[in-house]
């Protein structure tokens, strides 16, 4: 078990998740969100956040088998090699100890973490805390905190594979700021910052225009109207949460785009998600 787990779905589950949509929705490219659509089913995008190796290993065959557009936003640091998956580093040392003990900034963190239960607590209130501090803390929150290095190299895709998905005629590439960091817990400079230069950045590398954006986290903790009007201002043609709300195609919903979390749902999980059973449920529990 691991709290990670939600964000991993199977290939061959994914193919089955994958064979389901493309026979029951309209999938279209964020490209065409917006645009005129002439189809009698539901229009639906398929988005890949951070910019993970395996999107490029194991979803592209499968997006290709059966001809479905996605849209894969890029963190840069990530793609440079040097940014930080927090998260895993987070997990895989509370994973490993009975015990978490540290001080951080004259904050000490005590937690027994014997069982899964208690480490899943532990995880818990540490990402909360993560999530609150300036981006520029993070690193050296993780170091204190840290005894095990992650190696992302197998992790993350690189410069050529990202070019390669670039030019691939069912990928959109979409930008997802340069540190991943909560931007609601940066000042107005540095959450532009965060978000202008990973679109200069990819595009740049890749000679396109990007026109999509992701808001890391994305839930309404981290991205609220400020970030919704700094995408618009910097240039984007949508941005993309990751909390739940009823959605209409207009203008003014462009920089608040809901997206459904997919986990490794069997299809009728899955419809019943997209259906509005999974936004209804998070009303009462």
């Amino acid at each position: 078990h691991s709290p990670l787990d939600p964000l991993v779905v199977s290939v061959s589950n994914f193919e089955r998740q994958m064979i389901y949509l493309s026979k029951n929705y309209n999938i279209i490219s964020f490209d065409d969100l917006y645009n005129t659509i002439s189809s009698t089913k539901t229009p639906l995008v398929i988005t890949f956040d951070d910019g993970y190796l395996d999107n490029l290993i194991n979803a592209l065959p499968i997006l290709e088998k059966y001809n479905i557009p996605a849209t894969i936003y890029i963190t840069t640091k990530f793609l440079k090699g040097d940014g930080r998956m927090w998260w895993y580093e987070l997990w895989d040392n509370i994973e490993k100890k009975s015990k978490i003990e540290f001080s951080y900034e004259g904050k000490v963190f005590n937690f027994n973490t014997n069982n899964y239960f208690q480490k899943l607590y532990c995880f818990k209130k540490l990402r909360k805390y993560i999530l609150s501090l300036n981006s520029n803390k993070i690193n050296s929150f993780i170091d204190e905190f840290s005894e095990n290095e992650i190696d992302y190299i197998n992790i993350c895709l690189n410069k050529t594979q990202v070019k390669y998905l670039s030019s691939h005629k069912l990928i959109t590439i979409g930008a997802h700021t340069i540190n991943h960091p909560n931007l609601n817990s940066l000042t107005n400079h540095q959450m532009e910052n965060e978000i202008s230069e990973s679109k200069y950045f990819l595009e740049k590398l890749l000679n396109i225009k990007v026109k999509h954006f992701a808001y890391p986290f994305g839930t309404l903790r981290e991205c609220k109207q400020r970030e919704h009007d700094a995408a618009k201002k910097i240039g984007f043609n949508t941005a993309a949460t990751t909390y739940l709300k009823p959605f209409f195609l207009e203008d003014e919903n462009k920089f608040s785009i809901p997206r459904i979390i997919v986990e490794n749902f069997s299809n009728n999980s899955l419809r019943n998600h997209i259906n509005g059973v999974g936004y209804f449920l998070s009303k009462f529990y």
